[in-house]
């Protein structure tokens, strides 16, 4: 069976496989995005900081030789239409309710992952891909220092440096293609170990944020947990083949719900907030399913669209 590393697969046969723990590591995530804009668990909250870095460096490793305008233009493109709707939706829930319900706020991280993508591409277009990789660790240090740590003297003016694309998405999006490079090649019984590790690596993010929240009023984007335990769970997932063809993968949108379920999750969670109660379950579900429904009628206008053109 021939493999390239990425999560498409060529069999011998000819047919498409695609790597699905990655999938499914994408959709732990977002429950867990779901749980730290939702969830009044504080130690959930903290737990769930992993999610973001993972989103990055899944994109990075995914994404490492899509490094041209043309296939960025692209990505914008596909985006476009799902967030002008959730546009629309904000303004018509400002005009009934007189109140600004923040639906939007999330898509800072759409904001950071376009920069991230931007940045690569100039990083690979001047050849500075192996000074960048050097600058991994000077970049993460910043980020938890004046992004996490500075909190206990700055407050909320910290958040300009754990929410954006120079601290966060271009050094894990880095780590991403480093381990694309590296090309690392684990059997699965290893994988699962290292998949173990990541998640007890994880789970020191929550003595860590009790440490500092026991001092100061403190809740942190990242932590050193964060950064370690987020690696090796991705490195584990990525070695942890689940093969399965592409073409039932596309069928059901699989590889687009994540993305959805992300973008639509803050909408669904405040306007159903008295029927949901901030079930992190349901609102994952529900956002599921207005994903499917709006995603059946765009791309049914798309094709529709492509075809008038073609006449």
């Amino acid at each position: 069976m021939e493999t390239s590393g990425n999560p498409f697969i060529k069999t011998s046969g000819g047919i498409s496989k695609r790597n699905v723990s990655i999938d499914i590591l994408k959709y732990i995530s977002i429950f867990f995005v779901i749980a730290i804009h939702f969830s009044h668990i504080p130690e959930l909250v903290a737990f769930s900081r992993f999610a973001v870095p993972t989103f990055f460096i899944l994109s990075g490793y995914l994404l490492h030789n899509k490094n041209d305008k043309k296939s960025i233009i692209k990505d914008i493109k596909f985006y476009i239409p799902y967030i002008a709707l959730l546009l629309i939706v904000q303004l018509f829930d400002f005009i009934l309710t007189s109140q600004f319900r923040d639906f939007i706020g999330i898509t800072w991280f759409l904001v950071s992952y376009f920069l991230t993508r931007f940045y690569y591409y100039l990083i690979c277009n001047y050849n500075l891909k192996k000074v960048f990789f050097y600058l991994i660790p000077i970049l993460l240090a910043f980020n938890l220092f004046f992004g996490t740590y500075s909190r206990c003297f700055f407050g909320d003016l910290a958040i300009v440096f754990s929410r954006n694309s120079i601290f966060v998405g271009l050094p894990f999006f880095l780590i991403g293609v480093l381990i694309r490079q590296l090309n690392l090649k684990l059997n699965k019984d290893f994988a699962f170990i290292v998949i173990l590790l990541g998640i007890f690596f994880l789970s020191f993010q929550v003595p860590e944020f009790r440490l500092m929240n026991s001092r100061h009023d403190f809740v942190g984007d990242l932590y050193l947990y964060t950064i370690i335990g987020s690696i090796l769970l991705c490195v584990g997932c990525i070695n942890f083949e689940i093969n399965v063809p592409t073409k039932y993968i596309k069928k059901l949108h699989l590889d687009k719900l994540n993305f959805g379920i992300y973008l639509y999750h803050a909408m669904i969670g405040i306007l159903m907030r008295p029927i949901l109660v901030d079930n992190l379950f349901l609102i994952y579900l529900l956002s599921a399913i207005i994903f499917y429904v709006i995603s059946f009628l765009i791309e049914t206008i798309k094709s529709k669209f492509v075809v008038q053109q073609n006449l």
